[in-house]
């Protein structure tokens, strides 16, 4: 029950960060497509911490009683989390587009043509939204940026 409610803090937290990175963007061409998954990210973790906090004054979870799978399972996703933004700050949008959902169905032990056909449906149809048919420049990444080009 706190466990949750702590989570949500820490995700609302990180997500306040992201608010203010892109808020320091110079136009707002640059500052579209991350406003666009920020404020909903942002809206549903302040609701979330609202009904966890009436749950916990009640005195009971909003989900029942944490268990040890429940436990693993956060972990799990908290990691999972992580490796997404270390992944995104590195190889950028279209590279963690490409390469997360891949390593995750691998992961799973998905079948290859599944495991291919996904990553690279997403990355095309990505792609042509925000660069081809939007104009947004995407993330391109620590690596892509600065290193290699």
């Amino acid at each position: 029950m706190k466990g949750r409610l702590i989570f949500a803090v820490a995700l609302l937290v990180v997500f306040v960060f992201f608010l203010v990175a892109t808020l320091s963007f110079r136009s707002m061409r640059d500052k579209t497509f991350p406003l666009i998954a920020i404020i909903p990210a942002l809206i549903l973790l302040s609701s979330q911490i609202l009904k966890e906090i009436f749950a916990f004054r009640r005195g009971k979870g909003s989900m029942g009683e944490e268990t040890k799978e429940h436990r693993r399972r956060y972990l799990g996703v908290g990691i999972w989390m992580a490796l997404t933004l270390v992944m995104f700050w590195l190889i950028g949008f279209l590279g963690t587009t490409l390469l997360l959902p891949f390593i995750y169905l691998r992961y799973n032990q998905e079948g290859w043509f599944l495991s291919i056909a996904l990553p690279l449906g997403c990355g095309i149809f990505f792609y042509t939204l925000f660069s081809l048919a939007l104009g947004l420049r995407l993330y391109q990444g620590f690596l892509f940026s600065n290193i290699l080009g």
